[in-house]
């Protein structure tokens, strides 16, 4: 079909219903004649000498022959070749050539259209004027008239048949009008006049809307033209006969050019609606809303430009032609005012984001410059403007910066007056409405919380008119009859009055507001100065006003009114509790305010108060009893008159037992406000009242009313102040509960137990007032000297009797605390000082005490060492026998906890042995058993005198048989030894249970060092126990506050405050004192057999067994590994280390929500960072290799690494001096692990669980956290550590990518400072780097042998599964062992290791390490030939390669010197003939190397450029199917390479690929699918390249694609025909331009598709001249054929169909092709839906005004480039 060149057509007999002006030749007799035929040679002839034209002149010699050779052959009224013609002539029209072969085209032009003639022209216009019409904007001043000339001569006469050119026609004419002082001007003005006259000025008018529309650059020249042929029209002017019937394009053209960037355009547009479209024409009216919106937001929006001459002529615009203010306003109100409210409301409720939200209210503030505009729109459109503004701040939460500033701008220009009255007009609406919902006072809610910034007027005139007006209607409407239906409605109005009472200063609540309304200053009450100031139609209703001398005085009296109201409703309305909570909260509001001013008010407070609590007492919440109460403690202290009483004992009886009952526990969140509640009604009552009404509840009453008198009693103590002694004033409820301790009641005993738990808060607050008591008769006795048996003990005497059953209840009671309290308790006395008022009453004691453990000690002992006088002796002894007993208990509690010092221990014991003494010597035998006990854990106490015993064993044995006689003898310190070993081991031997856990821990390290041989027998237990301890108490804490955390527990854990120091001390002593006894392990193992021989019972059955366990190892290292005390000391750590990485002391939210672990959180964190230190002291290298196993291991994930990493290098970094000695250390025991180094002797146990991968990467993250001067003191070290690996490769093999790791991190560290500057630095770190990083390159290129990959275990460690201890604070079992931990990455893990290392750090810093070019190109060299070549290679042309290759490859294009490393892999790639084969998505990611790889490489696009163009091969091996496919091939490489470039960037070699597409299509034996690729490439360079580089392309496109269509329509190419191909491929670059809508394509769209508004309102002769219409009705009329291959569709479709496509263009605001679904049509009727619908396709989406959907079109080409799909 497509036999002929360019131009070129076969004669073809036309078919029925084919114009006959398609044919070169019509007639065939004219074909036959032998002078047409010599004709036609003759042009060919001249035609042929174009391509030898070199220069200017040639053009000129070249037209001169062409109109000689027509001028020759008058006769004849055809040209043949015309296509040829027409597109030589074009090119002839090239801008860039001189004027002089301009002028001799147009008249070979001006000839042959008068050849032609009128019916020539007519059927030849699409041929003849497509270099014409775009010649005039680029024309010569000379050659112009010339042009003109046949516009007027040979189209005009035209008349009605330029109908389908007009547009065009109008665009090509436009550019004459571009400058008004032009000679052509009114030459340009009269053609167009004339044109106008060829069609109906309403079809004229509606192709310059097209104009305007599309063609931004024919804008000013458009509105010159109608601003001088638009007629002026009056407002009841029908305009539609002139402009046509489509309005709605009228508006579109103004509305796009209003958006234009030209100020003189929007001034032109404006000066046109001014003349001759103003806002209130009947054109206007009779638009659609939509249409009249859009013009009034184009319009309006020139106000942001902040031009002055654009908002004169806007103002003239909406307010009228009159000067008159009045008239413009009126005139305004009556046009404009609607639909510009309508307009920003549109526009306001179009939710956006970006800038486009704030636009209309941005437009509304200019506009409120002008005030005959602002103040009428602002009384529309205040409160839509205002809720847009609320909408827009609440949806982003206050973040958008630009919107809080715009709404802020807005509200400060309104007019406040007319903003609040419309407030107060809408707030009353909401009162009048029965709706539930209240937009007014939500939105007053909002000014008050958003807008700061206040007016003057509005703080003095509106906010107190407001509050005192909202009162007043509150008041009004709790007195109503139907104030059930107003509850909703009396809330927000409260609510409001809150709100504004916040925001109003207090000088302006003291004083009537003046407005300038009379009648308003004289209104008697708020609301009907409202109702004046703010003319509101409506006459307040309710009962007569308060009469009032302020706002404030008003308001207080209304809301104490409403109060008292509602109260006195409540039992009835539950609904109005929350309105009486707001009044009362209100009412606080007003107190606080008041402040120390007097107040007169009309009120009775007694009744007032009567019915609030009386109501509130039988319906209430407890929020109302706070504001109640809080209300009245103000009020009671205020100086308001008549004044509020509470003092009276009835009343506070009522509100406190009131108050307790909100303490009961299942009102926790009432706990704190009513505790403070009471002690503020304490405050105003006095007289102990509150006092008196807990311990009636306490002590009467059911046991039910108890129990729960004691809960609240409780929390009231829980919650109080130490600073409010509540032990003083509530001694008595207090001794009551401690006296519940001891109760024989086991239900009174468990509540007092639970309410020391949980109520107690601190000691001191019940010792106060008990040792106040005590003191006083404690020291009444006299001291007397008594001698028994020649030995002089010291004792008192009460002269004078005391108060004994007083002391004893105390005493009693104080034992039941100590009791309770255990070790808690006394570490609390011991710790607190003593209250000054205590220090003062003992100071005449013996020696002063300092704490109240040294003062209750003293007083017990007073106790124990004072008696009666003879004569008091009968009638005290009793009682005092039982005050002694009660102390003796006591201290026996104080002594065996272990919490007294040794001076204190030592005197305590001499007084407790000499009472001792006394009692045996004076036959009193009551209290010697409480004695000894007491006595015996003094002596375990004194640890310091077992110490030098030889033997304990033996002195144990010694003192067995000794200890009865020898007891009434001092003991000695030998008995004192055999005693405490014997205590020892009762200790030790039996379980003791919860609460004396901590004593024997005390027990245990205070005595347990005494022994010497069988330290390790007692220490390696406890060890592993104190360890297992702290384990499960971490635990405990940490379960429980993370389920609290998240809301699915409570905070419940056994573990105290005081219970981790404790257990951490004992942790740190047992395995000091194991290290220590490591060196006597080991001399003395071998007399170990002789030890577990001669040893017996438990001592002999345990060294029995660890000797066992060490006889296993044979080594040194194996042995101190697997030592107990390396056990110990490695159990320790991970237990510090768990604790030093707990999550939940990591956080300081979490720590200040539970507030109670804030004490054991900074307690242990410093103790154990203390033990750590002492560990590090003994065994630095053992510790810092046990904290990198527990960092490796991640304790607890879900605190993070980096926070991890973090906690661990503060650690290392607080034990070391330098972060030098972490490198060094780290580095030795890196190397010791490896095979090099395995068999040297070590110097410290060797941790089995490390390896040395793990330690390369602890020292990989260390470095990272180093600054830049630390980095450079660890240089030295690592630069050893590195040579070290690069003199052994093969030794150190293994170590080479760990070690390039750190030596990165160290350099990125380095390169922050000046180090590298250093020239010697420089040149070893550049040595050693390259080295490694070449062996790297190496291993990734698998290059060393492959049987030595699988690493070597760290070390033979036989049996250590079994040693294994836990690792993780929650104890799960390690899944893998320790030598599966050990084993390091190998194979294809090691290698994507390093190719990620590669691609993502080292590569990015290339440049910044080796700052030598060779250096870098030798590296990326090594990088291509062993990693990203083969990786290429291995995909044999595929594109699909993995992502890290890609990335490689990638960082190796931003290297310049690593050109050589990918450009030839890249290339070869490219250049294989599978590249296209891939899919879609690869060819899109693959731009990214081609465009780097043209820009280097620029010879390559210029040959393959030159392969388009060779000839077909002459061999005869070669076929024409394959050589076509390689031309494709060809074709298709240079279309990506215009694909993966930028716009214009190939712009340079744009002319010869011009001209290879030429030769293509001009070649006659080229298959249909080479032509089908050059319409690809064509879209490419479409895509590609700017208008300006593509101009002279336009003739040979314009050509190319009449000459195709044409040909299909004279012969419609067969059902699966090759030429279906061509025909596709060009019909998808056609609907590229159409969506693309290039100013330069705009004016020969006419030729493809209908651009005028016949698309849509066709004429009723309309018949179809454009080349699409055309084909849709030559294809509609062919006989209809089944299109299928076995029942099945061979039509190809990506998905959906072209009517698909073009619905889906039609939905979206972009414009998409319709054709980019389409891969393959089997028939040309699969195009039918395109043909008929692109035109109409194509001018709604004009008409639109969309966007390029750029992705879609990007997509499209990628797709039909890759046939990987």
């Amino acid at each position: 079909m497509f036999n002929g060149g360019a131009g070129e057509s076969t004669p073809t007999t036309p078919r029925p219903g084919t114009p006959l002006g398609r044919l070169e030749e019509r007639d065939p007799a004219l074909a036959s004649d032998p002078k047409y035929r010599r004709y036609a040679q003759q042009v060919d002839k001249c035609l042929a000498t174009f391509e030898t034209i070199n220069e200017w002149a040639d053009f000129i010699s070249f037209l001169t022959k062409l109109l000689k050779t027509f001028q020759s052959f008058m006769q004849f009224k055809e040209i043949p070749r015309k296509l040829t013609v027409s597109k030589r002539l074009a090119q002839c029209l090239n801008p860039a050539l001189p004027s002089g072969v301009h002028q001799r085209a147009l008249d070979v032009y001006a000839h042959i259209l008068a050849v032609l003639g009128h019916d020539g022209l007519v059927r030849d216009l699409q041929i003849w004027s497509s270099g014409l019409f775009p010649f005039f904007q680029s024309a010569a001043t000379s050659v112009r008239p010339t042009l003109l000339n046949i516009y007027d001569t040979h189209y005009l006469p035209l008349q009605g048949q330029l109908r389908p050119v007009m547009k065009a026609f109008i665009l090509a004419l436009l550019p004459g009008l571009e400058e008004e002082t032009s000679e052509f001007f009114d030459k340009v003005l009269t053609l167009l006049d004339r044109l106008s006259g060829t069609v109906s000025p309403a079809f004229f008018l509606q192709n310059l809307w097209l104009v305007l529309l599309t063609t931004p650059s024919a804008r000013s020249s458009a509105l010159n033209y109608l601003s001088r042929r638009l007629p002026k029209l009056k407002a009841d002017e029908d305009i539609t006969p002139i402009v046509g019937h489509d309005l709605g394009l009228m508006v579109r053209a103004f509305a796009a050019s209003l958006e234009d960037e030209n100020l003189l355009v929007r001034r032109g547009v404006m000066d046109i609606l001014v003349q001759s479209l103003p806002v209130d024409s009947l054109a206007l009216k009779n638009c659609s809303v939509e249409d009249r919106i859009l013009l009034m937001k184009a319009t309006v929006s020139v106000v942001l430009r902040r031009d002055l001459s654009l908002n004169r002529r806007l103002y003239a615009w909406l307010l009228g032609p009159s000067e008159s203010s009045e008239v413009q306003v009126a005139y305004f109100c009556q046009s404009a005012l609607g639909l510009l409210e309508e307009t920003l409301k549109s526009e306001m409720n179009d939710v956006t984001s970006g800038e486009r939200e704030t636009r209309p209210y941005k437009i509304f503030i200019s506009l409120l410059d002008k005030s005959e505009i602002g103040i009428p729109l602002t009384e529309r459109l205040c409160l839509d403007a205002l809720k847009g503004l609320k909408q827009a701040i609440e949806s982003d939460g206050g973040e958008d910066s630009d919107v809080l500033l715009t709404a802020n701008t807005l509200y400060e220009a309104m007019e406040p007056s007319i903003v609040w009255a419309r407030l107060f007009q809408a707030a009353m609406e909401d009162i009048n409405s029965r709706s539930d919902s209240f937009p007014a006072m939500e939105m007053l809610q909002f000014i008050l919380s958003t807008f700061h910034v206040r007016d003057e007027e509005i703080e003095q005139v509106h906010l107190p008119l407001f509050f005192a007006a909202v009162c007043q209607l509150a008041r009004t409407l709790a007195e109503s009859d139907a104030f059930s239906e107003k509850v909703a409605v009396t809330l927000q109005l409260l609510k409001v009055a809150v709100s504004l009472l916040d925001e109003m200063p207090k000088e302006t609540l003291f004083v009537w507001p003046n407005t300038n309304n009379s009648e308003a200053n004289g209104a008697t009450s708020g609301l009907s100065k409202a109702y004046t100031t703010y003319s509101y139609s409506g006459t307040p209703e309710g009962r007569s006003a308060l009469a009032a001398s302020s706002p404030f005085t008003s308001s207080f009296q209304d809301v104490l009114v409403l109060s008292s109201t509602y109260a006195a409703k409540l039992v009835g309305h539950p609904s109005l509790r929350e309105s009486i909570g707001t009044a009362i909260l209100l009412l606080q509001h007003m107190s606080d305010i008041l402040e120390s001013d007097t107040l007169s008010i009309e009120w009775e407070p007694s009744t007032w108060f009567q019915i609030l609590f009386d109501a509130f007492a039988q319906s209430s919440t407890f929020y109302l009893v706070d504001g109640l109460v809080t209300l009245s403690v103000s009020l009671a202290k205020s100086h308001v008159t008549p004044e509020l009483e509470l003092d009276s004992r009835p009343c506070v009886v009522s509100i406190v037992t009131q108050l307790l009952h909100y303490l009961e526990p299942h009102r926790a969140p009432c706990h704190t406000r009513a505790s403070e509640l009471i002690w503020a009604v304490d405050s105003i009552a006095g007289h102990h009242h509150v006092e008196a009404v807990i311990c009636q509840g306490l002590t009467t009453g059911t046991v039910q009313q108890k129990s729960d008198m004691f809960e609240a009693f409780g929390i009231l103590w829980r919650l109080t102040d130490d600073a409010q002694m509540p032990g003083f004033r509530l001694k008595a409820p207090m001794l009551i509960v401690l006296e519940s301790l001891k109760s024989e009641d086991p239900h009174f005993r468990r509540i007092g137990e639970t309410w020391m738990r949980c109520s107690l808060k601190s000691y001191h607050r019940i010792l106060d007032p008990v040792l106040h008591d005590l003191v006083g008769p404690a020291y009444s006795g006299v001291g007397r000297v008594f001698s028994y048996q020649g030995l002089q003990v010291q004792e008192f005497e009460y002269e004078r009797a005391i108060d004994q059953s007083r002391m004893l209840y105390l005493l009693e009671n104080l034992l039941s605390l100590v009791r309770f309290g255990g070790q808690g308790f006394g570490k609390s006395v011991k710790t607190s000082t003593l209250p000054g008022f205590l220090v003062s009453e003992t100071s005449h004691g013996k020696r002063k005490a300092t704490n109240y453990l040294e003062l209750l000690i003293d007083v017990l002992i007073r106790f124990l060492q004072s008696e009666p006088n003879a004569p008091l002796r009968r009638a005290m002894t009793s009682a005092n026998t039982r005050i002694q007993s009660a102390a003796l208990d006591i201290l026996q509690l104080i002594v065996s906890r272990g919490e007294i010092d040794k001076t204190a221990l030592l005197s305590l014991q001499h007084s407790v042995a000499s009472k001792l003494y006394s009692s045996v010597h004076t036959a009193r035998l009551d209290l010697q058993n409480k004695l000894l006990h007491l006595l015996h854990s003094i002596i375990l106490a004194t640890a310091p005198l077992l110490r030098g015993s030889p033997n304990p064993s033996k002195a144990l044995e010694a003192s067995a048989g000794s200890d009865e006689k020898d007891k009434e003898k001092t003991p000695t310190s030998d008995k004192v030894l055999a005693l405490l070993i014997q205590t020892l081991l009762d200790g030790i031997s039996k379980t003791s249970n919860r609460p004396m856990l901590q004593h024997w821990v005390d027990f245990v390290l205070m005595t347990i060092p005494q022994f010497s041989d069988s330290m390790q027998l007692l220490v390696i237990p406890l060890c592993q126990c104190v360890s297992q301890q702290l384990r499960n108490a971490l635990h405990e804490i940490h379960r429980a506050t993370v389920a609290d955390a998240k809301g699915k527990g409570t905070l419940s854990t056994p573990t105290n405050d005081a219970e981790f120091v404790i257990l951490m001390n004992a942790l740190e002593r047992l395995v000091l004192m194991s290290l220590s006894r490591l060196s006597d392990a080991r001399v003395s193992e071998d007399d170990g057999g002789e030890r577990a021989t001669e040893g017996g019972g438990l001592f002999g059955y345990v060294s029995g067994v660890f000797g066992a366990e060490s006889g296993g190892g044979t080594s040194d290292e194996m042995l101190s590994a697997r030592s107990p005390g390396y056990r110990c000391l490695h159990d320790a750590i991970r237990v510090l280390f768990t604790t030093a990485t707990m999550p939940m002391w990591q956080d300081i939210a979490s720590q200040n929500m539970f507030t109670s672990l804030g004490n054991v959180y900074s307690r242990t964190k410093a103790r154990s960072r203390k033990v750590l230190e002492r560990f590090w002291k003994a065994q630095p290298t053992e510790v810092l290799e046990s904290i990198v196993e527990f960092w490796h291991r991640d304790t607890e994930p879900t605190l993070g690494r980096d926070k991890i990493n973090t906690v661990t290098f503060e650690m290392v970094d607080s034990l070391t001096s330098s972060a030098q000695t972490v490198v060094h250390m780290v580095c030795e025991s890196a190397l010791a692990r490896t095979l090099v180094q395995a068999e040297r002797p070590k110097r410290s146990a060797m941790n089995p669980y490390l390896s040395d991968a793990t330690l390369f990467t602890f020292l990989e993250e260390y470095f990272s956290k180093l600054e830049g001067p630390i980095a450079v003191q660890v240089w030295a070290r690592t630069l050893t550590l590195a040579k070290d690996i690069t003199t052994n490769m093969h030794g150190y093999r293994q170590q080479v990518f760990p070690v390039l790791r750190c030596l990165t991190v160290l350099a990125e560290r380095l390169a922050q400072s000046t180090a590298l500057d250093d020239k010697r630095m420089r040149r070893d770190f550049l040595d050693v780097y390259v080295k490694l990083l070449d062996s790297c390159v190496l291993i990734a290129g698998r290059s060393f042998e492959q049987g030595n990959w699988m690493r070597r275990t760290t070390l033979n460690v036989d049996g250590l599964a079994k040693a294994q201890s836990d690792v993780s604070v929650n104890e799960k079992p390690d899944t893998a062992s320790p030598l599966e931990s050990a084993r390091s990455v190998s194979g294809n893990d090691l290698v994507s290791q390093i190719e990620q290392f590669l691609a993502n750090r080292i590569l990015p810093n290339l440049r910044r390490f080796l700052n030598d070019p060779d250096r870098i190109a030798g590296v990326c060299s090594n990088i291509g030939y062993y990693i990203t070549t083969p990786a290429l290679k291995a995909k044999s042309g595929s594109l699909d390669i993995t992502d890290i290759t890609f990335i490689l490859l990638t960082e190796l294009t931003k290297i310049p010197a690593a050109a050589k490393a990918w450009r030839p892999s890249v290339g070869e790639v490219f250049a294989d003939s599978r590249f296209f084969s891939s899919k879609p998505d690869s060819g899109i990611r693959w731009k990214g190397l081609i465009r780097p790889l043209m820009e280097s490489d620029k010879d390559r696009l210029v040959e393959t450029i030159r392969q388009v163009g060779l000839a077909p091969s002459a061999t005869i091996f070669t076929s024409r199917e394959m050589e076509s496919l390689l031309r494709c091939m060809t074709i298709r490489r240079m279309t990506y390479i215009l694909f993966s470039g930028e716009r214009d960037q190939f712009h340079m070699q744009l002319p010869s690929m011009q001209e290879k597409v030429v030769d293509i299509l001009r070649t006659s034996n080229n298959p249909p699918s080479v032509h089908a690729e050059v319409y690809l490439c064509m879209r490419a360079i479409m895509c590609r390249f700017s208008s300006n580089n593509i101009s002279t392309f336009w003739p040979i496109i314009l050509a190319e694609l009449v000459r195709l269509f044409e040909t299909v329509i004279l012969e419609p190419p067969a059902d699966n025909s090759e030429d279906l191909t061509v025909l596709l491929a060009a019909c998808k670059f056609l609907d590229l331009l159409l969506v693309l809508q290039t100013e330069e394509f705009q004016i020969h769209q006419w030729m493809f598709v209908t651009d005028t508004v016949d698309a849509i309102y066709k004429p009723d002769d309309w018949r179809p001249q454009s080349l699409m219409d055309q084909l849709a009705e030559v294809v509609s009329n062919l006989p209809s054929q089944k299109r299928a291959v076995n029942g099945k569709d061979v039509s190809r479709k990506r998905s959906g169909t072209t009517t698909d496509a073009m619905a889906s263009a039609a939905a979206s605001p972009l414009r998409k092709p319709m054709l980019q679904n389409m891969e393959k049509i089997t028939s040309i009727r699969d195009l039918q839906p395109f043909f008929s619908q692109v035109s109409i396709a194509s001018y709604e989406s004009v008409y639109a005004n969309g966007m390029v959907d750029w992705e879609s079109v990007e997509r499209g080409l990628a797709w039909e480039m890759f046939e990987g799909r």
